[in-house]
């Protein structure tokens, strides 16, 4: 009995390690509160706007609009969906070191135009990115 049961935790172990999109360096310290970050994103798009308001009013980290003087970056893939209806949109974001390697990444968030969030389908996509993934994984 006990060797099932050491053998299901090792199993439920590895397939938990293997499961993380996190690398396997330790960037805790990289990715603290009060770090600064650059945001990559097209800063003239609503969307951009949007994003940036956000982060700064959260006050997690500190917003650079330089990526020379930011710690780390977090890249935001926010797109249409390929069915091209443009009230439907799909994104994800990326938290990543200064040189492209991947740190976390956040879930698929979908959204649609609505009244609700100004028939702007792409800050539904984001309000999910920034509140369900960003400020609950980093309160």
């Amino acid at each position: 009995m006990r060797k099932i049961i050491l053998a299901i935790t090792s199993l439920l172990l590895v397939c938990g390690v293997y499961s993380q999109n996190v690398v396997n360096e330790d960037f805790s310290e990289l990715i603290k509160r009060g770090n600064k970050v650059f945001l990559d994103i097209d800063k003239e798009s609503k969307t951009g706007e949007y994003i940036i308001q956000e982060f700064q009013k959260w006050g997690y980290w500190t917003v650079v609009e330089d990526v020379r003087d930011a710690q780390f970056k977090i890249q935001f893939h926010i797109a249409t969906l390929e069915t091209g209806d443009r009230r439907l949109a799909e994104g994800y974001g990326e938290i990543m070191t200064l040189d492209n390697k991947v740190i976390k990444t956040s879930k698929k968030y979908k959204g649609y135009a609505a009244a609700l969030n100004g028939f702007n389908s792409f800050k539904e996509v984001s309000k999910g990115i920034i509140n369900k993934f960003f400020k609950k994984e980093f309160k």
